[in-house]
């Protein structure tokens, strides 16, 4: 079966979070980012610990970015340092 073509994937963008708490599984962190995106959809990539903080990417649709912004903005314990169209320019920006 063939993949289906760029245009018709959907329109995604990357955010880089900076988390200022402990946790102790992937699992945990995802729990977390749950309770505080709501029905917004998302999916967690790469996790590093650096200097006793945390930072990890985001991936979410396009339409839900704003209200992603929002939501995690809202918690005291995230700060959203980049967001941007390619995985591989957060990377470059965070780690």
């Amino acid at each position: 079966m063939a993949r289906l073509s760029k245009a018709a994937r959907g329109k995604f963008r990357w955010i880089g979070v900076k988390a200022d708490l402990n946790f102790n599984s992937r699992n945990e962190l995802k729990n977390i980012i749950f309770e505080i995106m709501g029905h917004n959809e998302w999916k967690l990539y790469d996790i590093r610990n650096l200097n006793e903080l945390y930072y990890f990417i985001l991936r979410v649709k396009l339409e839900d970015y704003y209200n992603s912004l929002e939501s995690l903005g809202s918690y005291d314990k995230f700060q959203t340092l980049t967001s941007s169209g390619k995985i591989k320019l957060i990377r470059e920006r965070i780690f």
